[in-house]
């Protein structure tokens, strides 16, 4: 008879052994297991409470889910002045480009500010990337502009026409509130009917009346249309931040796994393609319509020619002053002085100062009609929990923004983790990435990421640890509490200056074509795919499209890559390489195995 071993075998036993006396595993239980060897069903459950609630366990849980805890005590005060440089030097660039990339989301310049701040002071405490910088960055700004597009759009049929006229109106209040002017900041999607040529009313239980003006009305309007893109920017930022949270505790890390570093990439030239037009018609001071859809690039281009005639041309001086100078510092003395240089010259933040200064005494805004960033308010914003349901139909919109930023971030993390030799744990980036997310959504920001050109200043500055980002926010939050009122006559042309000049390293990726093509084929054509499809398709379908390529080619390699019969080729007393029997007649067969078989490109076998 076969008998159960404790290995897991069965063996055969002979029917006269006294093995064979217990041939049920009940009657060898109830022979040789004591009373105490058994466990309830209780005991089961104290003892995993008892093994997973004991202080080790939650101390180990805490450390783990607050790496900052580790970073005060294990920190060496000889890494300090490193660690202030390199913050101050990030600070410093974070400061205008965030204003920059806050202006190219089409919400205020000092969300951008915000962002900087709270997902610094955020990441301090969730994130294990010592040398990363976080913020705003271009991509984000771009696809957060792309979902408040698609939120105006779905306005159209709801908002009302607006006939002013010059002269002073009779206007009811709104639902109780003593001026219009609460009345449209209290505007909730509702329909507000406003014709000033006619007898006047809003559609809303009213009663009383009272005087106002175009201007006022207008910026009424204005402001209260800000409040609710800002609004559907934040709750998307929270809602994606949660479900980014609750997944890095279910260990969904790898989710960025499906975006290779040639997506990524491609995605990323693509997408600046879409950056650097939107910046076009701030640099000439035009009035152009923003596009969606297939072929947006094209009719805003389409556009931009169109108006050429109407360029404003103290603007357009005021952009190409400010990018020949920054991209002449920058590329002239920063990059190739780096190694004799302790701190790089700020040059975006003294142009920023400069052009404000020279546009308050000048006067360009009244003179010469050059946009300016105009009212900047001061001080922290309270939280506040946006309207969730306002933005479920932006949820995929809002997860697809929020892989993108955890993909770059988990890139640069493990990137200079690998160069500053120390681990980077995938999941706790998720958690970062989520929590990052939430509390710029409750501070009236949108989805944060890593910024790669700040991540390597910081890094290349000398910084050791997180406490570098503290050391930023300090300096940006300085900005908003203090500073933020002497901003009023920055030119909105300035920050576009900045973002076509910071863009220029992307648009050199475009020379990494032929070497992507010798590497592997079908990266390079993953990358073109990525590129070439958020040209012309919108950010989200261009990704979706480019993930969807690079699964296919993913599946297509794994059936029908060549499986080739390999040998050994002694190198050496003690090393050998594994080559094709079929290709290298010197390969020989391994005697004391079967035939081996790996799956190899006949590209890379051939080098």
């Amino acid at each position: 008879m076969y008998s159960l071993r404790s290995t897991g075998s069965l063996q055969l036993v002979d029917e006269d052994s006294p093995a064979a006396e217990y041939a049920k595993l009940v009657e060898f239980e109830d022979k040789f297991r004591s009373p105490d060897d058994q466990v309830t069903l209780q005991g089961k459950v104290v003892r995993t409470i008892s093994r997973h609630c004991s202080a080790a366990r939650i101390q180990k849980a805490v450390l783990q889910v607050f790496p900052m805890i580790e970073t005060i005590r294990t920190y060496s005060l000889t890494d300090l002045p490193s660690d202030i440089i390199a913050g101050i030097t990030a600070g410093v660039m974070m400061i205008p480009q965030g204003m920059a990339y806050a202006a190219l989301s089409t919400l205020p310049p000092i969300v951008g500010l915000y962002i900087s701040f709270f997902s610094s002071v955020t990441y301090f405490v969730f994130g294990t990337g010592k040398q990363l910088s976080w913020g705003c960055i271009a991509i984000l700004s771009l696809m957060v502009a792309t979902v408040l597009d698609k939120y105006d759009s779905t306005l159209t049929d709801k908002l009302p026409s607006v006939c002013v006229s010059t002269s002073d109106t009779v206007l009811p209040p709104a639902c109780g509130y003593d001026t219009v002017l609460h009345a449209a900041d209290a505007w909730n999607g509702s329909t507000l009917t406003v014709n000033m040529s006619t007898d006047l009313a809003l559609p809303l239980n009213c009663s009383d009346t009272l005087m106002t003006s175009q201007p006022a009305l207008n910026g009424s309007l204005e402001r209260a249309q800000t409040a609710r893109r800002l609004e559907i920017a934040s709750g998307v930022s929270v809602i994606s931040g949660l479900v980014f949270i609750l997944a890095s505790r279910f260990g969904l890390s790898h989710i960025a796994s499906v975006m290779s570093n040639s997506l990524i990439t491609g995605f990323t030239v693509g997408i600046s393609f879409h950056v650097i037009t939107s910046q076009i018609k701030i640099i000439f001071g035009l009035s152009v319509p923003r596009y969606t859809g297939l072929a947006a690039l094209l009719k805003t281009w389409i556009s931009i020619g169109r108006k050429l005639p109407d360029t404003n041309l103290v603007t357009l001086l005021i952009s190409t002053i400010c990018i020949v100078l920054i991209y002449l510092v920058k590329r002239c003395i920063n990059d190739r002085y780096k190694k004799q240089l302790r701190l790089p010259i700020p040059i975006e933040l003294l142009v920023v100062v400069a052009a404000t200064l020279v546009s308050q005494f000048t006067h360009l805004h009244e003179h010469f009609n050059v946009t300016v960033v105009e009212t900047v308010p001061v001080g922290v914003p309270a939280p506040r929990f946006p309207d969730l349901l306002q933005v479920i139909d932006y949820i995929g919109d809002g997860m697809i923004i929020i892989v993108v930023a955890y993909a770059q971030t988990l890139a640069m993390a493990k990137t200079l983790g690998f160069k500053n030799n120390y681990v980077v744990d995938s999941n706790q980036e998720m958690l970062a990435c989520g929590m990052c997310s939430v509390v710029c959504g409750l501070f009236s920001g949108y989805i944060p990421g890593a910024s790669v050109s700040r991540s390597f200043v910081q890094d290349g500055a000398g910084g050791k640890t997180q406490l570098a980002s503290l050391v930023a926010a300090a300096l940006v939050l300085l900005v908003i509490v203090v500073m933020g009122p002497y901003f009023y006559y920055l030119p909105m042309c300035v920050l576009s200056a900045i973002i076509v000049v910071n863009l220029q390293t992307v648009f050199l990726k475009l020379l990494d074509i032929p070497k992507e093509w010798r590497q592997s084929r079908y990266d390079c054509i993953v990358w073109m795919c990525a590129c070439i499809s958020s040209v012309v398709l919108n950010a989200e379908v261009g990704l979706l499209a480019s993930v969807l390529l690079s699964l296919f080619l993913v599946v297509f390699r794994t059936i029908f890559s060549p499986v080739e019969e390999v040998g050994q080729i002694p190198i050496s007393s003690l090393s050998s390489e594994l080559r094709s029997l079929e290709k290298y007649s010197s390969s020989l067969e391994n005697p004391g195995c079967c035939c081996e078989l790996v799956l190899l490109e006949s590209v890379k076998m051939e080098n």
